[in-house]
């Protein structure tokens, strides 16, 4: 934690007028500012699986139809970059082939640490992890996994469907690394950065997208994913906003408005509110 994000920490928690300031809504506001702009962001995980079912959702409808899934000669191709032990690609293999059974795709899943990879390759789980997210329901255990003793086993027809491969997404060459997609996830990855790099990542990403695609980027700082995506020219996908946003502060939490990897509250008083809170992003250029 930096000294300036320590010392404005300790002031509003001590002085009583503003220790009621802070508790206020605007205060709380201020506080989530101070944590964006100023705490160090230790990494911290939300690897879980059916993370977003609203997202899901949005995935198999909208963002297919968009993309004309059901027209293209060719396999869709979906890149998860932070894909950590595997939740995120796993889960969306195991919908698409329960509620798109005749979609051609494949997904190559990218992290940088050798260890959480190993745990993606294995495709094994304790039975907590995978019911650590409330939203998990019976139906996806179901068709996602086999249980073997006390371990559930990503099924093989989705487990075949993910490649996981080891890269550094701020390193300079990884857009050159690898090639564009269709669909690009990156998740709850720019929530662990400080900002300039936060920033650096973002345009690695967005270098992956073709001409027609999307982009599903839930955990960036908002303004700074209002800023680049209009920027980039991407437009938002205003589909369930605020049940995506609500699953998505579910995920992260009670970390509002102390840390950095919070999530504010949904408010459609925001100008530009459909930007600021979509986490899907539709490129057609």
């Amino acid at each position: 934690m930096s000294i300036v994000y320590g010392a404005a920490r300790q002031l509003l928690k001590t002085v009583p007028g503003l220790r009621r300031f802070a508790d206020s809504p605007s205060g709380q506001a201020l506080r989530y500012r101070l944590a964006l702009h100023f705490e160090d962001r230790p990494g911290f995980t939300f690897t879980q699986f059916h993370r977003l079912p609203a997202q899901l959702d949005a995935l198999v409808g909208p963002v297919l139809d968009f993309l004309e899934a059901h027209r293209r000669p060719d396999p869709i191709r979906i890149v998860v970059i932070g894909c950590s032990t595997g939740a995120e690609p796993f889960t969306v293999a195991s919908v698409l082939l329960e509620r798109r059974p005749q979609l051609a795709f494949a997904i190559d899943a990218y992290d940088i640490d050798p260890d959480v990879l190993a745990i993606a390759r294995g495709a094994s789980y304790s039975i907590d992890t995978v019911h650590a997210n409330p939203l998990v329901t019976a139906d996806f255990v179901r068709s996602t996994f086999e249980q073997e003793g006390d371990r559930l086993v990503v099924r093989p027809e989705i487990a075949r469907r993910v490649r996981f491969e080891q890269a550094d997404a701020l390193s300079p060459d990884f857009r050159l690394r690898v090639s564009t997609a269709d669909i690009v996830m990156a998740q709850n990855v720019m929530c662990n950065l400080r900002r300039p790099l936060a920033r650096r990542l973002f345009d690695n990403i967005a270098a992956l997208l073709k001409q027609r695609s999307a982009l599903f980027i839930d955990g960036m700082d908002l303004d700074m994913r209002e800023r680049c995506t209009r920027i980039c020219g991407l437009v938002p996908l205003a589909y369930e906003l605020q049940r995506i946003h609500d699953e998505a502060r579910l995920v992260r939490g009670e970390r509002y408005p102390h840390f950095a990897t919070g999530l504010e509250p949904f408010s459609q008083r925001h100008r530009n509110h459909e930007r600021r809170y979509s986490t899907i992003f539709l490129r057609d250029s």
